[in-house]
């Protein structure tokens, strides 16, 4: 698909400023504004506990929301909720933002990113700043292991994955089994990456086409 005929992006990250934990935040901002100074019609999806609500920033729609569940015992437990709050919201705006690519940064939004992208029938492109056996330092604790099994199954259905490293590049080809062609490693913060990232992003379906989509989420 020709990059010009792209004409929104939902991005679904766990942080996005003012909350800011790591890199993933200011990484998917970045990559936000610019896909917006390419002309895209640009919504942010992300988990926000403390400013929830739907903003306009910077030309940018963001919708911020928090977790139902505040008493939980698992980062697992809030992936599940999570990912209920993330397509019945994302499900809005991809009907009506006009996105034809959906992003995702880190593996707690994939769930909802993959459910999107199968319901939609758009492309998914998987961000991955680090895989569950780098953060855990190879572990092989119940909770790791779900993790990466987690990690492992939603990363084959993605449509193009980006690594931010090499040795995650590694993981993902040599461990995690993702189909090399899939696999594009490049510098999402230098000046050609929103240009190549949109270069290779592949449209399915019949472009007018509006499918009939049921995410079993009610509004």
């Amino acid at each position: 698909m020709n990059a010009d005929m792209i004409r929104g992006a939902l991005i679904i990250t766990p942080e996005y400023p003012p909350k800011v934990l790591g890199q993933t935040s200011l990484r998917a901002q970045q990559l936000a504004k610019r896909l917006r100074d390419e002309g895209l019609l640009v919504s942010a999806l992300v988990h926000d506990d403390v400013l929830v609500g739907n903003f306009i920033e910077d030309s940018i729609r963001v919708v911020r929301i928090s977790n139902p569940i505040r008493t939980y015992y698992s980062v697992l437990t809030v992936e599940m909720f999570l990912t209920t709050q993330f397509i019945r919201e994302g499900k809005k705006l991809m009907e009506g933002e006009m996105v034809d690519l959906i992003i995702s940064f880190e593996w707690l939004t994939l769930a909802s990113a993959c459910a999107l992208n199968m319901g939609f029938r758009v492309p998914l492109v998987g961000v991955v700043q680090s895989t569950e056996p780098q953060r855990s330092a190879w572990r092989r604790d119940p909770l790791s292991i779900t993790i990466e099994s987690f990690e492992k199954a939603l990363l084959s259905k993605v449509d193009l994955v980006v690594p931010y490293s090499t040795q995650t590049m590694n993981v993902l080809s040599d461990y995690y089994h993702v189909d090399q062609k899939k696999i594009v490693h490049f510098d999402l913060q230098s000046e050609y990456a929103t240009k190549a990232l949109l270069s290779l992003v592949d449209k399915g379906g019949d472009e007018d086409e509006s499918p009939d989509v049921d995410m079993g989420v009610s509004s």
